[in-house]
């Protein structure tokens, strides 16, 4: 956006929005580009052991796709084939997002990618993401085409599971008797990565 100011400064007049509109885009981008460089690995925070103990099967969503599936939904609500007069623009934790995803939220949060919409009378501190509003970053909205206004609230767990991202892969063990044991862990599907049931 400097570059926006210095011209400003040159010229004394009105920049032309096709220039704003495209340094907005490339701010945008970049931003983009900031999230998908940002770790899945645990780093010694309080989503250390959920996320180490997903870094073992590789069930580890990054924030971009996270961000990348939240932010379709949002756009599809606005620019889809069917009129939504009272579209959905934020989102809420709801008690059905597995922990990996609330950590990885967590780090969305720290960079800018989502913004706590505190509830009337909140705190606009949160050490968790349980049962809180967000937003996406405004800065997003120029590549999302999303509005710059607060639309009403849907669950998470709803918008992931509106999309073909967020799936339920199982592991199967068997005992030391012999008996066969079940366990699950919601992840987002890598490219070539098998979600299917692994067998021991």
């Amino acid at each position: 956006m400097s570059d926006l100011l210095d011209e400003y400064g040159i010229r004394r007049r009105q920049v032309k929005p096709e220039r704003q509109s495209a340094e907005m885009a490339k701010a945008s981008a970049r931003f983009l580009a900031l999230l998908k460089t940002i770790a899945t690995s645990p780093h010694g925070s309080h989503d250390d052991g959920v996320l180490a103990r997903s870094v073992q099967t590789k069930n580890v969503p990054s924030v971009f796709q996270l961000v990348e599936a939240i932010s379709a939904y949002f756009a599809g609500q606005i620019l889809g084939d069917e009129f939504e007069a009272d579209p959905h623009g934020t989102f809420r934790v709801d008690p059905a997002v597995p922990e990996l995803v609330e950590a990885m939220l967590g780090r969305a949060l720290n960079a800018g990618a989502i913004v706590l919409v505190p509830d009337k009378d909140e705190v606009p501190m949160t050490a968790s993401l349980r049962h809180r509003r967000f937003r996406l970053s405004y800065l997003l909205s120029p590549h999302y085409h999303l509005p710059l206004r607060l639309d009403k609230e849907i669950s998470l767990s709803a918008i992931l599971s509106d999309t073909p991202l967020l799936v339920e892969k199982r592991s199967r063990r068997r005992t030391r008797s012999g008996a066969s044991t079940v366990s699950g862990a919601y992840m987002l599907p890598l490219p070539g990565l098998d979600v299917g049931v692994e067998q021991e």
